[in-house]
């Protein structure tokens, strides 16, 4: 009985990993996306900017 429980308990914190890499990795490219945008727009700001 102490076996099962234990491989239940391995299987449910294997499990909620694999969610939470899983939720990580579908946040990443926003992430990502947002910062290339904002580096792209300051880049593309800058020559304003040096001329005001």
């Amino acid at each position: 009985m102490k076996d099962t429980t234990y491989a239940f308990v391995f299987i449910d914190k294997a499990y909620q990993l694999l969610y939470n890499l899983y939720h990580f990795s579908l946040h990443v490219p926003v992430v990502y996306n947002y910062c290339v945008i904002v580096f792209t727009g300051s880049a593309a700001l800058l020559p304003y900017v040096n001329t005001i």
